[in-house]
């Protein structure tokens, strides 16, 4: 069975999110679900990068904190707001 890990809170600094990561993958985590803020913090291709590195695929971006913390939402009819 894999299990995913998700990052209810934002984590803005890419070392902070390497060090949970690394540590999740050590646990044996198949994947992990962050918060989608904008700006992240860090560069996509960071995060990609630390995502390969660790072997443990981002398989979420979570919208709700966005949606309530900064009027962001995914399925919203404006392109600007999506």
């Amino acid at each position: 069975m894999r299990i995913c890990y998700l990052m209810y809170d934002a984590v803005p600094d890419l070392g902070e999110l390497s060090r949970r990561m690394e540590r999740l993958a050590a646990l044996g985590y198949g994947g992990i679900e962050l918060v989608g803020t904008n700006p992240m913090g860090y560069q996509i291709d960071d995060l990609a990068d630390l995502s390969r590195r660790c072997s443990l695929p981002v398989v979420s971006l979570l919208s709700g904190w966005s949606y309530g913390g900064e009027g962001l939402c995914l399925a919203s009819p404006d392109a600007g707001i999506r």
